[in-house]
C-alpha cells in the first residue's frame, strides 16, 4: 500500500468515526474555505489537499460540515477573509494584525521555522549573533518574526520562491537558508532529492509556532464553528486519529513519491 493511499483511508476513518455522533441532530452546513498553495500543508496537488486541509477536513466532516475550497494567491485569500467572501483560512499564524478581523482556533498543528546549512559548513546556532556575516537566503514578504528581520548584522538575501535559496545554498552562492521544516524538506524531497543528503538542519530553531484555522468575524456562527472544530480535533487526539494522520503525512512529506 502507497503513503497516498493509506492517507486516503486514515482521514476517511477519522471523519466516520465521528460522524455517526451528529447523524440526526445536525443537517450538513456548508463553509467556503479560502486556501492559497503552500505546500505541504496547503495544495490542491496533494492528498486530501495537503497535511494541514487533511486534519481540518476530517474534523470539519466529523463535526458535520461541508467543506467547499478555494485556491488563490495568500494576499487576495486573506483579504477575502476579512470580507466576509470566505468562512475560513486554514493553515494561519496568528498575529495580532490579523486577529482585527479574524477569530482563531485552538492551535491544531505545531510548526518549526529553522536555519538550513550544507553538511560540509561548521555552522552553529545558539543566538542570532552567531550567524553575523553569513549570508542567509530569505523569501520575500515571509513572516520570519521581528527578532531575526531587525536582528544587526545579518545579511539577509531576498529571493522570490524557496527552491531559489535551495539552489543557492547547493552551488555556495549563500551559506543558510532558513523557512519552515517541512516546507523546506518537502521542496527538496520533490524537486532536488539528489541534494538532501548534503544538506542538514541547524539544531536549534529560529522559532515554532501553530497552524489554527482563521474564521471570518464577518460569518455570524464564527463561535460556533470555532467550538464545532475545536471539540472536533480532541476527539481526534483522543481516538488516534489525528496521531496516525500527522504520522502518515510526515512520511509523505519526506518520501520522494510524486505529488501526482
Amino acid at each position: 500500500m502507497d503513503i497516498r493511499t493509506n492517507l486516503c483511508k486514515l482521514v476517511l476513518a477519522a471523519t466516520v468515526c465521528g460522524t455517526l455522533a451528529f447523524a440526526g441532530s445536525l443537517s450538513a452546513r456548508e463553509l467556503v474555505v479560502g486556501a492559497s498553495p503552500w505546500p505541504p500543508y496547503d495544495s490542491e496537488e496533494l492528498p486530501q489537499r495537503g497535511m494541514s486541509n487533511a486534519i481540518v477536513g476530517a474534523a470539519f466532516e466529523r463535526a458535520g460540515y461541508k467543506l467547499n475550497y478555494v485556491f488563490d494567491m495568500w494576499q487576495r485569500v486573506l483579504e477575502g477573509a476579512r470580507m466576509g467572501v470566505y468562512d475560513f483560512l486554514p493553515a494561519v499564524w496568528y498575529t495580532d494584525e490579523r486577529a482585527r478581523d479574524l477569530a482563531f482556533s485552538e492551535p491544531y498543528l505545531g510548526t518549526q521555522v529553522r536555519f538550513l546549512k550544507r553538511k560540509d559548513s561548521d555552522i552553529k546556532f545558539n543566538q542570532l549573533s552567531d550567524l553575523e556575516g553569513y549570508m542567509i537566503g530569505v523569501v520575500r514578504d515571509y513572516a520570519y518574526g521581528e527578532e531575526f528581520l531587525e536582528a544587526p548584522g545579518l545579511v539577509r538575501i531576498n529571493a522570490n520562491f524557496v527552491v531559489q535559496n535551495l539552489l543557492k545554498l547547493t552551488q555556495r552562492q549563500i551559506d543558510l537558508t532558513v523557512g519552515d521544516q517541512r516546507v523546506l524538506t518537502f521542496k527538496l524531497s520533490r524537486q532536488m532529492p539528489e541534494s538532501m543528503r548534503q544538506l542538514e538542519f541547524l539544531t536549534k530553531p529560529l522559532d515554532q509556532r501553530d497552524l489554527h484555522i482563521a474564521v471570518s468575524l464577518q460569518n455570524e456562527d464564527y463561535k460556533t464553528i470555532l467550538k464545532d472544530f475545536n471539540s472536533a480535533i480532541t476527539a481526534m487526539k483522543a481516538d488516534g486519529s489525528y496521531d496516525r494522520i500527522v504520522s502518515d503525512y510526515e512520511a509523505f512529506i519526506a518520501s520522494s513519491e510524486s505529488k501526482k
